[in-house]
């Protein structure tokens, strides 16, 4: 059997293609979005044994020489023809079939899972109806194929409504003929499609990262969210490190939040242009407070004291585009025995008990975030709790490839010392999950003897 792929598409034209992206997009970004979109369908097609045909919109003059390095000296491009929809795609259709073909199927551009195995399964179902279609979920079409030209597909009034493909199948059955399906899909014409095409990569079993996947990736807004407290020490170097992304322009942001500091951190914040608000002090009352302000796909929260590697978000968009929760793995400048150790334990409870603390730099999808209800504002345990909320709903975090170097000043002092706060926080842990109050764990955590609590015999009892 003969067949024909035919694909009806615009040309990426700056202004005139996937406007309703825009703002989200600029229009040379839409284009962008276009030509990866018109990239992947080209690949797909390649992996059939059907022949394409490109009909591209009457009158952009330009259509020709942007679509040729798409597809290649060897596909037809046409212009479309006709007085409305309906009558272009009819013509293309007898026009390809009166090539010699057997069999053809047309489709739009706007579908990225369009792949190999849905023409497939388009062309079987031919084997034994007249037509096929693939439905798309707004109550239109994406495919229709057919083995000779039926004009009684395209003889309902108007498009672009609810009730396409229900209209045209009636009028099919009026005239007694059969009708096959493919799969139901859905287009990408705005900024919520495309994080829902994101969203069918995440829950895919084996995900395929094409073009418009990488141009997702490339493109959706990350938020990074620092939080202070009277960091004016650690904060210089932080500002260097987020100096490329200050102006808050394209797709990073930068948003610090601080908790009512003394020292002069938020003068510092301020003073270096970046874009400060200013709460009442609380880990999780700051970082509910920055996700909140924030306008990405992306929230990325980081402590003040952490050192980043070079390309953190480039991992952090590699990661996310397939996944919805991830973290940084952690290290200490440190070369303590028992330092090392705790990397190590840190890094293999993230990755095997899906466990991951703020100084490993937590990202997540923005929708996912409040789904799980922001972190609890406590003052303390809020990092473990919400790795825990994320945990019971199922969720489990993708390590990146590169470490965050975090601050060891809360393990100051000799290697006893050191041992003695590995065993409080395990402690706090523990109790926690008895259900002891947070704010009496925080206080015993900040207290300056909180030696007393975890030396054998020293802490008071209490009632789980």
């Amino acid at each position: 059997m003969r067949k024909a792929i035919i694909l009806f598409t615009r040309a990426p034209i700056p202004g005139r293609t996937k406007t309703r992206m825009m703002p989200w997009l600029s229009p040379g970004e839409c284009a962008g979005l276009h030509r990866a979109m018109l990239t992947d369908i080209a690949a797909e097609c390649r992996r059939t044994e059907a022949d394409l045909f490109v009909y591209f919109t009457p009158g952009e003059e330009e259509a020709a020489a942007l679509l040729r390095p798409l597809f290649g000296e060897e596909v037809p491009l046409t212009a479309q023809s006709g007085a409305d929809l309906g009558q272009k795609m009819f013509r293309a259709i007898a026009q390809v079939l009166g090539r010699g073909y057997d069999a053809c199927v047309l489709t739009g551009a706007d579908i990225p899972l369009l792949s190999a195995p849905v023409y497939e399964r388009a062309f079987r179902g031919l084997a034994s109806a007249d037509l096929v279609f693939g439905p798309s979920e707004d109550g239109g079409y994406y495919l229709v194929g057919m083995k000779e030209p039926h004009p009684e597909a395209f003889q309902i009034p108007s498009y672009g409504h609810e009730k396409v493909l229900d209209n045209t199948l009636e009028g099919l059955r009026s005239a007694g003929l059969s009708v096959a399906f493919t799969d139901t899909l859905f287009d990408v014409d705005t900024h919520e499609d495309l994080l829902r095409y994101r969203d069918a990569l995440c829950s895919s079993p084996a995900p395929d990262l094409r073009a418009t996947g990488r141009f997702t990736a490339d493109h959706l807004v990350l938020s990074i969210i620092v939080i202070t407290y009277n960091e004016a020490r650690t904060v210089d170097r932080m500002l260097e490190q987020m100096r490329p992304f200050r102006r808050g322009e394209g797709r990073t942001e930068v948003i610090f939040v601080d908790g009512g500091s003394t020292d002069g951190t938020a003068e510092k914040i301020e003073t270096a242009g970046f874009r400060l608000l200013r709460t009442q002090k609380g880990r999780g009352l700051q970082l509910n407070a920055g996700a909140e302000a924030s306008r990405g796909d992306i929230l990325f929260f980081l402590h003040c004291d952490s050192v980043l590697p070079e390309d953190f978000d480039r991992q952090i968009r590699d990661i996310m585009i397939m996944n919805e929760y991830g973290c940084f793995g952690v290290r200490f400048p440190s070369r303590n025995f028992f330092m090392w150790t705790n990397r190590w334990i840190s890094n293999f409870r993230a990755k095997r008990r899906a466990i991951v603390f703020g100084d490993q730099g937590i990202f997540l999808d923005r929708r996912l975030f409040f789904r799980m209800g922001e972190f609890p504002e406590i003052p303390l345990m809020e990092d473990y709790q919400f790795s825990l909320t994320l945990r019971s709903a199922g969720y489990r975090p993708v390590m990146a490839r590169r470490r965050i170097l975090s601050s060891a000043r809360r393990y100051r002092g000799s290697t006893m010392t050191k041992l003695l706060r590995m065993k409080q926080m395990y402690e706090l842990r523990r109790r926690y999950r008895r259900g002891e109050d947070p704010a009496e764990l925080f206080e015993e955590y900040e207290s300056e003897n909180w030696e007393e609590s975890v030396l054998p015999g020293r802490r008071r009892h209490r009632n789980g």
